[in-house]
């Protein structure tokens, strides 16, 4: 608006629309319409309603509901503190004011009280006391983890007159567990997340991600305040901050999409070889025992003696089963939570392990190869013929191969570099989704986010 058409009084054009609002306006005061658009005329009832919509004005932010009356005619002046009616150039008139402020973004503080009303208090407490009361409830319902069990086939001892007994013997029991957990499905969505909840894991994350909502709900409180208590170029430059960072958040994204997806494939394809051992290595047991039982059965014992084939093929034969057995736990032993409680004395009380073999594990560098070499001298000594020994000989080299490559499949990680870059980047995107829910608003003069 020219400055002389704000010392003239009145020598306004509004639109067409702001006219007719205009002249409601007057009309509800008692006073006389504005001029229509495209004549120029003095109208003072028009200022007056305009001075008297301009006197409401407590603080200079407040400004902004003026625009909201259709008034904008109306600014502040810092030096007097206190309303005048103007325009962009100045106030209206002859008056004169060295700090003049016509857009409501410029004023020093971004705080009017008539916006803090009882149900804007309300809305800036109630996130964060559902989230911390979020968190509450799940820290005391949460499940203690799972403490690993030593295996029942351990505690159950096994001696030679059972195992003599063969099919007519008290033999041990199949386990309940699968050999892999596979994902539960229900028809039932609820019943699914509950079994998923039992996790103590998912809890541990779930319990992890209230902790962070809680934070960060009291985070975007504070920047919903934050213009009421810093001046408007502190709330500024915190603005270009959080701007920055919500780009930074971004850019992590799109990095952390790509590096997890191949991390992620890699990880899988890990488990299906950790898996394709243990099945493999259950499969070669299988072959020994297999190729034992049914060369046993129509071979004689390579020593004579006075008692009969079939006794002296079983005591060897309980001794091959004794190996058999305490290769695999020597084995899982320090890869199972479970099978790394069972201690060389478990294992004498249960039979499998002989005192003076336990003295022989212990002095051993390795113990868990001990089994194997006894293995492969079971089978020099009680497989005589030159064919069927290379094929056990063969079977028990491909088992003890496939039990080195769980424990080297079980060692794999991927290069420090990238764990710890995978590491960094995943933790510092983690930190800083809240942040791409920012958005800046210069209407009601606060940070806030999408979701609130």
């Amino acid at each position: 608006m020219p400055r002389a058409a704000a010392a003239a009084g009145a020598r306004w054009r509004p639109p067409a629309l702001a006219a007719a609002l205009l002249a409601l306006q007057a009309r509800h005061a008692g006073a006389s319409p504005p001029p229509p658009p495209g004549q120029v005329a003095d109208d003072d009832d028009y200022w007056k309603v305009q001075g008297e919509l301009c006197a409401r004005v407590k603080e200079c932010f407040c400004l902004r509901h003026t625009l909201l009356e259709m008034n904008n005619v109306c600014g502040w002046c810092e030096t007097t503190s206190r309303p005048m009616l103007g325009s962009s150039e100045g106030p209206h008139g002859h008056e004169t004011c060295a700090r003049w402020i016509w857009l409501h973004q410029d004023c020093p503080v971004l705080r009017c009280m008539e916006d803090w009303t009882p149900l804007r208090i309300v809305g800036l407490v109630v996130p964060p006391l559902l989230f911390g009361l979020a968190w509450l409830v799940a820290e005391i319902h949460r499940a203690p983890p799972l403490q690993p069990q030593m295996p029942r086939f351990v505690q159950r001892k096994v001696t030679f007159a059972e195992f003599s007994k063969g099919l007519r013997g008290e033999r041990q029991t199949m386990l309940s567990t699968p050999f892999q957990s596979y994902f539960p499905f229900a028809p039932r969505l609820s019943h699914l997340l509950l079994q998923m909840l039992r996790n103590s894991l998912l809890q541990q994350s779930l319990i992890h991600s209230l902790r962070l909502g809680f934070f960060m709900s009291l985070f975007y409180q504070m920047l919903h305040i934050s213009p009421a208590v810093i001046n408007n170029d502190n709330y500024k430059f915190l603005t270009a901050t959080l701007l920055d960072v919500k780009g930074l958040s971004s850019a992590l994204q799109v990095s952390v999409g790509i590096l997890f997806s191949f991390y992620a494939l890699g990880r899988v394809g890990w488990w299906w070889s950790v898996i394709d051992c243990c099945r493999s290595m259950q499969g070669r047991t299988h072959d020994i025992a297999l190729i034992i039982g049914g060369y046993t059965a129509v071979r004689e014992y390579p020593q004579a003696g006075n008692a009969s084939k079939r006794e002296q093929w079983m005591e060897a034969k309980w001794n091959l089963y004794r190996f058999l057995m305490l290769s695999w736990i020597m084995c899982y032993r320090s890869l199972s939570a479970e099978f790394k409680l069972i201690e060389l004395d478990d294992l004498v009380v249960a039979g499998l392990l002989e005192p003076s073999e336990k003295a022989i594990i212990i002095e051993c560098a390795h113990g868990r190869k001990t089994p194997l070499k006894w293995l492969s001298t079971w089978v020099g000594y009680h497989v005589r013929d030159v064919r069927v020994r290379a094929l056990v000989l063969d079977k028990l080299c491909a088992l003890r191969g496939t039990m080195a490559g769980l424990h080297d499949a079980c060692e794999l990680r991927a290069p420090l570099s990238f764990e710890g870059l995978m590491y960094t980047l995943v933790v510092a995107w983690v930190y800083t989704i809240p942040f791409q829910r920012l958005v800046t608003s210069t209407t009601v003069g606060w940070c806030s986010s999408r979701a609130s």
